[in-house]
């Protein structure tokens, strides 16, 4: 009995200093100053249990507001961190670990939290719960970001500096060599600067500097880096990848914002910079030589005079110089009235007869001569010149219609072949109805051309623009047709009331079974529409019989003519010369209406 009476005794000694001790435990968390957060581990999502008041002040949430939600939340989404693949991976093997994490308060301001955690066994081992303590680490990680900008950025311009440029082209060289890709590299130096410091003074010379920096940042992409070495000498890397062409019309931009006025205090500064490039992996493959032969190039530039660029090779010069001169060429060859139109007649299939013709846009410039659409229609929509030029042809080619109705002959029905940028316009089918007008021309006069690949770049906006132009009494041809592997599906929204068959499946129609069976196919499908058919590219009599014996309707080709300047195509109209066929007769014809003009302006 009184062994029994000491047991209990014992016990109760032993609960009570248990007791205070998970007293003092308590009150020693909850003064902690840093935060505490008890997990359950068994449950899905490890719910939060417990969190202390040190918790509540770090994070801004109240105990309330997490008790039973995962800890997820904290990281506000930026769970790409690496330091969270270690913590999942510690939760699973269910043991400790140390991590640091890129937080948000409740506030929305960052938090950087270096998390303890460890795992919590009862008596006979098993896991029950996660203790979590974190520091809130957020001002040492705001100076050492600081200090790490410092050592990395200019204190001037706030642009990488020579470390960060190397790293920068590292991996950007990295990069390239894993997907087989290019980069250029641009040597920058602002001309005549040291006469605006000696003439204005430093504190004029560094805001110049700082202009020139801004000015290079908005010339560039996001993805692109700007540096600057030191005095008036930057960089450039122009990554991911650029071609010859597009590089040399990047620099023909930086060179062009560079050279805006600069107002300092009233003084009115003319500046401009010199430029020199070099591309990897032609001109170099490590950052030294890179940065070397675009330096040594950019010399090369100042020698030729202010607001120049040299590329490290000297062939790549006369060919970027050549492309340059004919983009400022192009610019001005509206206005100067070097652009003409082409006509390629279209002919019946039955009957022979010329019943249209696909205008074709051709440049005479006074120096290089006539310069074919293949070398500079590109060139045009890359820099929007499409947009003025597209309208000049379905004004020019409207006016040529009227032009030959007034000189008494049939009228045909025009059909514009439009550019991608030209469907960007909202107020497309105004323009059109618009030009017709102008002409004096009737309703059904127009019909637009349009290839599969641009019906189907955004199916439903394409669809309710050419629902506009419809119901402004302008047709419909789809050109190119068969090329862009397309859903028929999708392709049978778009209205139509005739369909060209590419050139490249004429071309290999008596030679290649896949191009016949498309071409066969495509004029079956069109016939079952109520649609026509032309035929493109037609050069041979085996060609034009075989789409003839195919019910083929018309057809176009160098066989009968090659594109004509507007006054020998009028000539063929006036002379109604056409196609003979052997046994034909005029009862065959099967279409005595008007020519049709289809115009492919672009």
């Amino acid at each position: 009995m009184l062994e029994e009476l000491a047991d209990d005794l014992a016990y109760g000694i032993f609960a009570q200093r248990a007791e205070a001790g998970m007293r003092l435990l308590k009150r020693a968390v909850e003064a902690s100053a840093n935060g505490v957060m008890i997990t359950d581990a068994l449950q899905h999502d490890h719910p939060i249990t417990y969190v202390n008041p040190g918790f509540e002040a770090i994070t801004g949430y109240s105990a309330s507001e997490v008790l039973g939600n995962s800890g997820r939340f904290l990281l506000a989404g930026d769970r790409d961190q690496l330091a969270l693949n270690e913590l999942r991976q510690a939760l699973r093997e269910r043991r400790g670990t140390q991590v640091t994490l890129r937080c948000l308060r409740k506030d929305g301001s960052p938090l950087w939290a270096e998390l303890n955690v460890s795992p919590v066994c009862s008596a006979d081992g098993t896991l029950g719960h996660f203790v979590s303590v974190f520091h809130d680490i957020s001002e040492r990680r705001r100076y050492e970001e600081e200090l790490e900008h410092q050592a990395n950025h200019d204190s001037l311009t706030g642009l990488p500096n020579r470390n960060l440029l190397r790293d920068r082209q590292q991996q950007a060289i990295a990069y390239a060599e894993r997907h087989d890709s290019s980069l250029a590299l641009l040597a920058v130096d602002i001309d005549q600067f040291k006469r605006v410091n000696n003439s204005h003074g430093h504190g004029y010379g560094d805001q110049l500097l700082r202009i020139v920096a801004e000015r290079l940042a908005d010339s560039v992409r996001d993805g692109d880096t700007v540096a600057r070495l030191g005095g008036d000498e930057f960089v450039i890397i122009l990554a991911e990848p650029l071609g010859d062409d597009e590089v040399a019309r990047v620099i023909a931009r930086i060179l062009e914002k560079v050279a805006q006025p600069v107002d300092l205090d009233g003084h009115a500064l003319a500046i401009s910079c010199s430029i020199g490039a070099s591309l990897f992996p032609r001109d170099g493959r490590d950052p030294e030589t890179l940065l070397k032969n675009a330096d040594a190039a950019m010399h090369r530039a100042k020698a030729r005079g202010r607001g120049s660029f040299h590329f490290y090779q000297a062939e790549m010069n006369e060919r970027v110089a050549g492309q340059l001169a004919i983009e400022a060429d192009l610019g001005r060859a509206l206005e100067r009235g070097e652009l003409e139109l082409h006509y390629q007649p279209q002919l019946d299939l039955l009957s022979g007869k010329i019943v249209g013709a696909e205008a074709l846009l051709r440049w005479r410039h006074p120096v290089r001569g006539m310069i074919a659409p293949k070398d500079f229609i590109t060139l045009a929509e890359d820099t929007g010149l499409i947009v003025p030029i597209g309208q000049w042809v379905i004004e020019t080619a409207c006016q040529q219609v009227r032009a030959w109705r007034d000189a008494g002959l049939a009228t045909p029905r025009l059909a514009i072949n439009l550019s991608a940028r030209q469907f960007e316009s909202d107020d497309l089918a105004e323009q059109l109805a618009a030009a017709v007008a102008r002409a004096g021309l009737d309703g059904g006069a127009l019909e637009v051309e349009l290839t599969e690949s641009l019906a189907l770049q955004d199916i439903d906006r394409v669809t309710a623009i050419l629902k506009k132009i419809r119901q402004a009494g302008v047709t419909m041809a789809m050109d190119d047709f068969g090329t862009g592997f397309s859903s028929l599906a999708h392709l049978l929204r778009i209205t139509v009331d005739r369909i060209k068959i590419d050139r490249c499946f004429v071309r290999d129609i008596l030679s290649d079974r896949t191009a016949a069976a498309v071409a066969l196919a495509v004029i079956a499908m069109a016939k079952s529409l109520g649609v026509t058919v032309i035929a493109e590219g037609v050069e041979t009599e085996a060609q034009l019989e075989f789409l003839r014996d195919s019910a083929c309707d018309e057809m176009q080709g160098f066989y009968f003519s090659r594109p004509l300047p507007s006054q020998e195509f009028e000539v063929l109209l006036r002379e109604a010369r056409g196609l003979s066929f052997a046994g034909s007769s005029a009862a065959e014809d099967k279409d005595d209406g008007a020519p049709t003009l289809l115009l492919r302006g672009v």
